[in-house]
């Protein structure tokens, strides 16, 4: 498995790391035959600081080799009843390495409104994304996301309101889960 890297919302340069700034915890995963070991206790884990975690938005990183269970850890923590009904909003958008970001908050604005809109060029889509999440309790999922300018392209619309709404960070590179 992945080490997680917790850090609050807006971005310092103080980045916290579960147990310690200096050792990340690290789990080891075991892949074969589709067992993963430790990826039950970090699911839960998460699941309790989604729910009781701070009032201000809070991003977690969680970063590995490919195939080292990051998607799967983030996406059972997504489906979790008890977070599906803590939030009032969730999303989850794989971010492809070569992304177009206006093509991928038009899919994280769907998912949050539930409807299937198309948005002509003039339309900013990141400003009304911002006005559906605002006031609201969010989860969004940001599905292996390559680097920190990709990161920094995305977070524009994610309000800093004090409603205890979180952001899942998947990515294979340190530097972005330790960005700001």
């Amino acid at each position: 498995m992945s080490p997680i890297y917790p850090r609050r919302f807006p971005r310092t340069k103080d980045s916290n790391v579960v147990n310690s700034p200096k050792k990340p915890v690290e789990s080891k995963s075991l892949m074969g035959g589709k067992i993963s070991v430790g990826i039950k206790e970090k699911t839960n884990w998460l699941i309790r600081k989604f729910i009781s975690g701070p009032a201000n938005l809070d991003v977690i990183s969680i970063t590995g080799m490919p195939g080292s269970g990051k998607t799967t850890l983030a996406y059972k923590v997504h489906t979790d009843e008890s977070v599906c009904s803590h939030f009032d909003l969730r999303a989850w958008c794989t971010v492809d390495q070569e992304y177009d970001e206006k093509n991928l908050l038009v899919k994280l604005f769907n998912q949050v409104t539930g409807s299937d809109l198309k948005f002509s060029d003039e339309i900013d889509v990141a400003d009304k994304l911002r006005k559906q999440l605002y006031a609201k309790r969010y989860l969004i999922v940001l599905d292996d996301v390559w680097d920190t300018t990709t990161w920094d392209d995305l977070t524009r619309p994610f309000p800093e309101a004090e409603k205890g709404s979180r952001i899942i960070l998947t990515t294979q590179q340190k530097d972005v889960a330790f960005h700001g």
